[in-house]
């Protein structure tokens, strides 16, 4: 709770720093997209062949693990990635409970 009542502060701060909507928002996407970047490269080049429970060529070539590359677009979260932690509650997923 503590962590995002500080964003919050500081989100705000920044805004009243420079409020203009285009600024604001190109220095929020440059701020918050080169960590999205490396979450998704780690992800989908490390963790996933890691933990999969399936061949590796049909991890790569699977539709999911396609889709996980379009979270650099931040558009809409692709949170499933196929075979992993596939004994889980929730088989597939990455990031849950963040």
């Amino acid at each position: 709770m503590t962590f995002f009542t500080i964003s919050g502060f500081l989100v705000t701060l920044s805004w009243l720093r420079d409020p203009r909507a285009a600024a604001f928002m190109t220095k929020r996407l440059l701020r918050v997209w080169p960590g999205m970047l490396v979450a998704v490269v780690v992800g989908v080049l490390l963790f996933g062949p890691a933990f999969t429970s399936l061949p590796l060529k049909e991890f790569w070539l699977h539709p999911q693990t396609l889709d996980h590359w379009r979270n650099l677009l931040l558009i809409k979260d692709y949170a499933f990635m196929p075979g992993v932690f596939a004994s889980n509650p929730l088989p597939g997923l990455m990031n849950g409970p963040l």
